[in-house]
């Protein structure tokens, strides 16, 4: 869940994220290098897909996450 994500920065941002999906309906791609509250560089690759329940407004999203190793 969005609100057990432990950095506040990065919660902020995939939250900011997931609206701007959910408005404009469309899929979102990202591909960062970040550094977390352990202090440690990791790199991850994401997708937001948006889905609907009723073909016309946005009421579901599908996340796909993946973190290469450190």
């Amino acid at each position: 869940m969005l609100d057990e994500l432990p950095e506040t920065e990065f919660r902020k941002e995939v939250g900011e994220r997931w609206t701007e999906v959910a408005t404009y309906g469309e899929p979102l791609h990202c591909d960062k290098n970040v550094q977390f509250f352990d202090g440690r560089p990791y790199h991850y690759e994401s997708i937001v897909l948006p889905l609907s329940g009723d073909g016309e407004s946005v009421n579901m999203e599908l996340v796909g996450l993946i973190y290469a190793d450190p």
